[in-house]
């Protein structure tokens, strides 16, 4: 019972709903908007994707009465490092690894990054 309550605390369920909504959602808005070029469906996929995912953490995944504030400043925090480990791993082992082993491996790390510095940006310090 403790370790149920522990991970209900840690709002892994939430953040792991959150993960697959977006992972579906992203590619398919992605494509929708594909016919403007790439350029112009980059920008406006990861503009309405962030806005919706900000809000998201902040009224669903990370509720302040849980424990947890998420600010504009706190969800660019944890973005960044996130953002600066997937381009730095994928300029180094882009040419190295076969693709399936290089988008399970940074998919799988990212996950977990980003609910770490999640967990730290995002905790109410008391």
């Amino acid at each position: 019972m403790k370790i149920i309550k522990r991970i209900n605390k840690l709002r892994i369920f939430p953040y792991f709903l959150n993960g697959i909504f977006f992972t579906i959602f992203g590619p398919f808005l992605f494509w929708s908007l594909y016919s403007l070029g790439p350029v112009k469906s980059i920008v406006l996929t990861d503009l309405i994707l962030h806005t919706l995912r900000f809000n998201s953490f902040k009224y669903i995944v990370f509720k302040r009465n849980k424990g947890y504030k998420v600010t504009l400043n706190s969800y660019l925090k944890t973005l960044f490092p996130i953002t600066i480990f997937r381009l730095t791993l994928s300029f180094i082992s882009y040419d190295y690894l076969e693709r399936e082993i290089f988008i399970f491996l940074i998919t799988s790390i990212t996950i977990l990054l980003g609910f770490v510095f999640s967990q730290i940006n995002f905790k109410v310090k008391e």
